[in-house]
């Protein structure tokens, strides 16, 4: 039988073996319970709530198998949709098929590759994750209200993140150390506190809440006045943490989340942007000393950046194309000094699985935009979904730029996947709006 213990506060050299702080585990608990027990709508809240304020280090190891806290919170979550039956309501599209496709090919690539039975234990639990994860959230979504409901706990959620963010800057000491799984004090470089909160580093941190900020400008755009309310207060929440994390991929993805956003003048033209992107990125190509992807190493916004380190990355990967474009490979560090440090979601998914699970995920990518695309036709006389389907292209488009400079792990894979869900939650259809409100105008006048 699995003894319990206090998790060490920060160690995570033990593997199977349970580590949870017995307060921590509490939480994951109550939140569990109320997944079983509240109303469909708020179905996803418990989850929101446990991957913004329980650290995903902490786990239970049953017979050498771990259940973090996601696999913990994806058991509850099923149990539930099974439960009431409420898995009957989702509808099959291509975006789930892609989803699938990718997760299947990237497992089998990686056992391949590895050969040995614990690859396959391995990418089961991989597996469970994403698909876990992935359809549970579709499955709880079914259209634009629960979006938008969505979309409001979180905006909640980040005012308290950010005053304990706050809290954590200005003392130097991380308040969820009495849940268990992050360390009692905070990482400082070069004189500047890093707070992180629950999440395993900084940078991961500050680019959950940045990729959120279009979702929340969205929200103004809404009838309900206490809502729009909400907006500006999120958002000083969202430029507070990641001001907190002292970062400077967190503020390049905050800085793409307003330029995105800010391109809503340009929505009937996105075509010939993506073209004039193209060009001037294969110009700068050319007429640079250097290939255009240098530019990364000189993002340095805060100090002490690592823009040179992804740089020289993406460069090695490109000079071992035969070391990794088959099934990936696990001698990234052998490309030289720090390669073995994969902080690129692109790269990381090729080292795992090969260049085709790569192309996979690119394949994915171009089938979201599509369908924020269609989803943007179809509501087009109403401006509020619009707007929200604008903001979640601009969210997409942050976490495109995202890969670049982070392997999406922890609380942003399950933020990755949610996103994925709530642009696949939508019928192909405007849902009508209960409430009293004024016919919307057409986008023309706008």
């Amino acid at each position: 039988m699995t003894d319990f213990y206090p998790l060490p506060k920060f160690d995570t050299s033990l593997y199977n073996q349970t580590l949870f702080d017995p307060l921590g585990l509490l939480v994951v608990l109550i939140l569990g319970l109320a997944t079983l027990l509240v109303p469909r709508r708020w179905a996803a809240l418990p989850v929101l709530l446990t991957l913004c304020f329980v650290s995903m280090r902490q786990r239970i190891a049953v017979f050498e198998l771990d259940f973090g806290v996601v696999r913990i919170l994806v058991l509850f979550g099923w149990v539930r949709l099974l439960a009431r039956g409420e898995t009957a309501r989702m509808r099959w599209i291509p975006l789930d098929t892609a989803v699938a496709g990718f997760g299947i090919f990237s497992a089998i690539a990686y056992v391949l590759r590895k050969g040995a039975f614990g690859a396959v234990i391995y990418q089961s639990g991989t597996l469970f994750d994403l698909y876990g994860i992935y359809f549970m959230f579709r499955n709880m979504l079914g259209g634009w209200r629960d979006i938008e409901r969505i979309v409001t706990a979180l905006m909640w959620i980040s005012i308290p993140t950010a005053v304990l963010f706050g809290i954590e800057y200005w003392t130097g000491r991380n308040p969820f150390y009495a849940l268990g799984g992050v360390a009692e004090f905070t990482t400082i470089r070069e004189g500047r506190v890093r707070s992180s909160g629950v999440f395993s580093h900084p940078i991961l941190a500050g680019c959950f809440w940045a990729s959120l900020a279009p979702l929340f400008g969205a929200a103004w755009w809404r009838d309900h006045g206490a809502q729009r309310a909400l907006v500006p207060v999120s958002l000083i929440a969202v430029t507070a943490i990641v001001y907190f994390t002292a970062s400077s991929t967190p503020i390049m993805l905050l800085t793409t989340a307003v330029v995105g956003s800010l391109a809503w003048p340009l929505r009937g033209y996105m075509r010939e942007v993506r073209w004039t992107i193209l060009a001037v990125t294969i110009g700068l190509h050319l007429v640079m000393k250097g290939p255009v992807w240098h530019l990364i190493a000189r993002l340095d916004v805060v100090g002490g950046s690592t823009g040179y380190h992804r740089y020289s990355l993406i460069n090695q990967a490109i000079n071992h194309f035969g070391d990794w474009f088959l099934l990936g490979t696990d001698l990234t560090y052998q490309w030289g000094w720090g390669m073995g440090d994969v902080t690129n979601h692109y790269l990381y998914v090729g080292a795992q699985s090969g260049f085709f699970a790569m192309a996979l995920l690119l394949l994915l990518l171009v089938l979201a935009f599509q369908r924020v695309g269609r989803l943007r036709r179809v509501v087009a006389p109403n401006l509020r979904y619009v707007v929200l389907c604008w903001a979640l292209g601009v969210a997409l488009f942050t976490n495109l730029v995202g890969f670049m400079a982070v392997a999406y792990t922890s609380q942003l894979m399950v933020m990755w996947h949610l996103l994925l869900a709530l642009i696949a939650a939508p019928a192909m259809s405007p849902q009508p709006i209960r409430r009293r409100v004024p016919a919307p105008r057409p986008l023309e006048a706008y």
